[in-house]
């Protein structure tokens, strides 16, 4: 009973910790599309993948790499790199 208990805590503040995550980075959009100078990199961290903002200077071509788990954020839209299985 405690092993499960524990396991769906964990489950819990994992999904937490993405909502947080997904609340951030939407957030810092709004304010970028208001405001074009602010730029951001919203990477992953921690166990359970929480936000970590890194404001940058506005880049004007975005590049996204597949070993890093972050988003990046110019002019109010978010760029994410997906990998999807076909």
């Amino acid at each position: 009973m405690r092993k499960l208990r524990a396991i769906w805590r964990l489950r819990l503040i994992k999904a937490d910790a993405q909502r947080y995550y997904e609340a951030t980075a939407y957030h810092l959009a709004k304010a970028s599309r208001i405001n074009h100078d602010l730029s951001y990199v919203v990477h992953k961290v921690g166990i359970f993948g929480g936000p970590r903002i890194e404001p940058i200077q506005r880049p004007e071509d975005v590049r996204l790499y597949e070993k890093g788990d972050y988003v990046v954020i110019k002019d109010g839209c978010i760029y994410r790199l997906t990998k999807e299985a076909v």
